[in-house]
């Protein structure tokens, strides 16, 4: 369970919870994946399901969804500070055209280029079709693409 601990904050971070919220939400997920433990059938893959019981979290949460980013790592000591600077500014961009994208559309984004889940493993999360999974994904790096565009015009 120690190993889905980032993998859940960086989840819960990316529905736009604060890090103190992010935290009750794990301890949530893992009381419930306690409680339905009995359950699971290993008819899927064990990260996926609890995925799925910590995204279940979040929707009863009910709270207002925005993009947030676990706290980025420091640049390399190899890159110049102008450098360093126009990642951040990189960065702040590519949050802000996540942000604006519908929460379904973040999400796979997420998941797939995140998280690295197989696109089976996206469907069976967000209860969709293994075959609807790639067409969202490619449709959410083209919105992503154009809120940039958009952003920095």
């Amino acid at each position: 369970m120690a190993k889905l601990s980032p993998l859940l904050i960086r989840f819960f971070a990316l529905q736009g919870q604060d890090p103190e919220r992010a935290e009750e939400s794990l301890q949530e997920t893992f009381v419930r994946v306690y409680t339905k433990l009995q359950r699971y059938g290993a008819r899927s893959d064990f990260r996926t399901w609890v995925l799925g019981i910590a995204r279940n979290v979040h929707r009863e949460a009910g709270r207002a969804r925005r993009y947030a980013e676990v706290q980025p790592s420091d640049a390399s000591s190899e890159g110049s500070a102008l450098d360093h600077l126009a990642t951040q500014e990189r960065r702040e961009e590519l949050r802000a055209a996540l942000a604006r994208l519908p929460e379904r559309m973040r999400e796979v984004l997420h998941l797939r280029f995140v998280e690295r889940l197989s696109c089976a493993e996206i469907a069976e999360l967000i209860e969709a079709s293994p075959q609807a999974v790639s067409p969202l994904i490619y449709r959410a790096k083209k919105a992503l693409r154009e809120e940039l565009e958009r952003g920095s015009s």
